[in-house]
């Protein structure tokens, strides 16, 4: 049987900071459960509580305890008293001396906690493990808090768990009721952000397994019947079928190069507006295996690689509400992450990883920004003059002329279309 509780203590040891984690539940929380569950506190009239005791036998001491009762007794009123000063006064000796003279004073009913101006504290009975039959064996039981927030610790500085960095300051208002009166008052908070280097090297370590990735030596030996294989299982085609140095060149450049997609949303959560951005590998059977391959190539099971390769991994996540000065609040920190794309990451081998992000627009306003239009305004698009009440007329919309970049930007500089976020 102790066998059996050891063991059951371990394994709840190596998964309750993953559970606790994954059940959003707070310390505080866990560690109610992990009383009730595993503790019971037995009625006072069962088991007395037994106060811890530092002194020695008192018939034994050395120093004059008639006179400490004494100055005990007339000390000033008002005056806090200093037990350790106290002993130290009256000759006694050893590390608990303060402790030592208190319990003597206390023994010999004087109110102790009248001279320190504390009042008499409340004897709790403590909770004890709960037992297995028989009594002599405790039963199994969860770790303390103490150590689950130690393991947090070390997973993030492990960098397991990636806890960010602080962006995006924001200043709610909250109201507090006190004696029948409301006052308010605003708390400083602050957002988390995963930068995109982290986010790219993580993904990077749990993909690399599924990815098509061939040093360099191996392409340059390639000869044409192997590269137009390669590319056929990779669904590319190159201009030239012939070439060699180009079809070796296709599938380096599409065999390190991954897709990001970014997800843009504001949603509220009990009462408080949250803007989360997200972003995921998009599966590629130019970069990646697909499912068939991973099987023939492993041996194993059926694995869906594409539903593995595009988990979303949380970039930033602040509170806000969906107005226009709470969205453009990430811009900031967003372009800081972006420029980060131009640095590649490299995989175990030391394969050079580049990436290029592709924005998908979700709800309104986050669709306009990321599309780079206007917010608001009679011309939506701003590549082209066409009006929004006339974009259902195919006929008008195909007359309109096409504005390049440079032409776009001069337009918003002049305040035709508005306001435009370029």
């Amino acid at each position: 049987m102790r066998n059996i509780r050891n063991h059951l203590n371990q394994q709840l040891a190596d998964k309750a900071t993953i559970s606790l984690l994954a059940e959003n539940e707070s310390v505080s929380k866990y560690s109610r459960k992990r009383k009730v569950q595993a503790f019971q506190t037995p009625p006072n009239n069962e088991r007395p509580s037994k106060k811890r005791k530092h002194s020695p036998c008192f018939d034994t001491v050395i120093w004059d305890k008639e006179k400490v009762l004494e100055n005990a007794r007339n000390w000033p009123v008002g005056q806090k008293i200093n037990w350790s000063q106290f002993a130290r006064e009256h000759n006694v000796g050893g590390k608990n001396a303060g402790q030592i003279v208190k319990e003597f004073c206390e023994m010999n009913a004087i109110d102790v906690h009248a001279l320190e101006h504390t009042t008499t504290p409340r004897r709790r009975t403590r909770a004890t493990k709960k037992r297995l039959p028989g009594g002599e064996i405790s039963s199994p039981a969860l770790p303390p808090p103490s150590t689950i927030k130690q393991e947090i610790q070390q997973l993030s500085e492990g960098r397991r768990f990636l806890l960010g960095e602080a962006c995006v300051p924001y200043t709610p208002r909250k109201c507090n009721v006190q004696d029948g009166a409301v006052q308010m008052y605003e708390v400083q908070v602050q957002g988390r952000k995963i930068t995109l280097t982290d986010i790219r090297q993580k993904l990077l370590q749990q993909h690399e397994k599924y990815m098509r990735l061939l040093p360099d030596t191996t392409i340059n030996n390639l000869t044409q019947e192997e590269a137009q294989r390669i590319l056929k299982q990779m669904r590319c085609k190159v201009k030239d079928a012939t070439d060699v140095s180009e079809m070796r060149e296709t599938i380096k450049k599409y065999q390190r190069c991954r897709t990001l997609a970014f997800w843009h949303d504001h949603g509220t959560v009990l009462g408080n507006g949250l803007i989360l951005i997200t972003t995921h590998v998009v599966y590629d059977t130019a970069s990646f295996l697909t499912s068939q391959e991973h099987q023939e190539q492993s041996g194993g099971s059926y694995v869906d690689i594409q539903t593995m390769i595009e988990q979303p991994e949380i970039h930033m996540i602040a509170m806000g509400s969906s107005s226009i000065d709470d969205q453009v609040s990430l811009i900031s920190d967003r372009v800081e992450c972006l420029l980060e794309l131009k640095t590649p990451v490299s995989t175990s081998g030391g394969i050079s990883i580049y990436d290029h992000l592709k924005l998908f627009t979700g709800d309104h306003p986050a669709a306009q920004f990321e599309r780079g239009t206007q917010m608001g305004g009679v011309y939506k698009c701003g590549s082209c003059g066409c009006k929004d009440i006339l974009m259902d007329d195919q006929a008008h919309a195909l007359q309109c002329p096409w504005r390049s970049l440079a032409e776009i930007q001069s337009i918003a500089t002049a305040g035709v279309f508005g306001k435009v976020p370029f």
